[in-house]
């Protein structure tokens, strides 16, 4: 959608690419730190600023200040990336090793199919009201995300994940490069 958001091609090639090198450094990024901290304060800044990020989008595509959008989009491809790489982290350690090519079939089709819902809604409501509209709305839904995830408690379900679960004395972790 991106040539439509502005008269300038230059402007949207740029928006574009600030959200895809973001979007690869932010899963890099957030993949090392969900090895170091607890995934879900990262996982409810990650949709806090998704909504930024759409919030100045919507600002850029309904104004004549189009020179926000590459920022807007900078915001949402690290979101964006960051997320894929915290909830697959987040998949396979609740599926545990054994069952790694399952959770990872099951995250990519949650995920495609989130990004496609996405744009498709994005894309009604540019033909029902604006592009402007959409993005507004798909920014007040990441708020929401983003305040749940933060503001409600996590308890260990009865069954944790598998890294977290005990391991009898003298066996091994499993690990997800033997077979």
């Amino acid at each position: 959608f991106a040539p439509q958001f502005t008269a300038t091609p230059a402007l949207a090639a740029t928006g574009l690419l600030a959200l895809t090198a973001t979007a690869a450094l932010a899963r890099w990024g957030c993949g090392e730190l969900a090895d170091r901290i607890a995934p879900r304060p990262i996982t409810g800044i990650l949709a806090l600023t998704a909504c930024a990020g759409l919030a100045l989008t919507a600002y850029a595509v309904g104004s004549d200040r189009t020179a926000v959008l590459p920022v807007g989009l900078l915001l949402l491809g690290a979101a964006y990336g960051g997320l894929q790489s915290l909830t697959l982290v987040q998949a396979f350690d609740y599926a545990g090793a054994e069952n790694r090519h399952a959770a990872s079939v099951a995250w990519n089709i949650g995920y495609d199919a989130g990004t496609g819902l996405g744009s498709l809604m994005l894309g009604v409501a540019a033909q029902v009201a604006t592009f402007s509209a959409g993005f507004t709305v798909l920014s007040a839904l990441m708020a929401l995300a983003g305040l749940a995830v933060l503001l409600t408690g996590h308890s260990e379900s009865a069954d944790p994940p598998v890294s977290r679960r005990p391991r009898a004395p003298g066996t091994e972790r499993p690990s997800l490069g033997k077979r």
